[in-house]
């Protein structure tokens, strides 16, 4: 990958951020009494090659993968509960251990809240088999039931990156260094809709993510 080509998708990657928190602040100073249902009017644009209906309420979209036991996973699996998401690869020597040192922390906070999981889906699934994402997982204490770790034909994979959660992703190839993900921890609710976007690697983040999550919790 070129260069030029990283720092535009790291542009990017740091655009979203942005762009959802102007959407965010037309809501006004949010008092985690009511977390706000992102793009309930459609997505108005992509940088990828996405249909969007517009004036339609965006969701996540169908798709099928196997998690680390090789057991099918669907967009069913995110029905009727909520689900913190992240894009992550089991041999990224940068940002990934740490994100999942951070989805460590936040699956401890809500371990005993039934209605909540968490997903990673692997952006390298040619090498992240469902016996090398079982590995990851006991790397990290993921509890089984709790958090799962899928995989599946990479062409679906970013196109639910890309179409599904709207975050930026990139094929490294050979080059590990070259894979490019976003670091964005994703909560959808139990109609599949995105709730908020939180930086893994930022520990405030982290904080307004489970606190956000509770929020919706009551609701259940």
């Amino acid at each position: 990958m070129s260069t030029a080509k990283k720092i535009i998708l790291l542009i990017i990657l740091l655009a979203l951020p942005g762009s959802v928190f102007i959407f965010l602040h037309s809501f006004g100073e949010n008092e985690f009494g009511n977390v706000p249902v992102l793009y309930e009017n459609g997505v108005e644009s992509s940088l990828n090659d996405c249909s969007f209906e517009p004036g339609v309420q965006h969701t996540i979209p169908p798709f099928s993968l196997v998690n680390e036991k090789g057991e099918p996973v669907t967009e069913e699996e995110l029905e009727g509960t909520l689900t913190i998401v992240d894009f992550i690869f089991t041999t990224c020597p940068s940002i990934c251990p740490k994100m999942s040192d951070a989805m460590v922390r936040v699956q401890e906070s809500l371990k005993n809240d039934a209605n909540v999981q968490i997903i990673s889906i692997s952006v390298n699934p040619e090498y992240d088999t469902p016996e090398v994402l079982q590995s990851y997982a006991d790397r990290f204490g993921a509890i089984d039931g709790k958090w799962q770790f899928l995989t599946g034909d990479q062409n679906d994979i970013y196109n639910l990156a890309r179409c599904g959660f709207l975050l930026p992703v990139e094929d490294g190839g050979e080059v590990v260094e070259d894979f490019v993900h976003s670091p964005m921890f994703v909560l959808v609710d139990s109609q599949r809709r995105i709730r908020g976007y939180y930086n893994g690697l930022d520990p405030e983040k982290l904080e307004t993510l489970v606190t956000e999550a509770k929020v919706l919790l009551t609701k259940f």
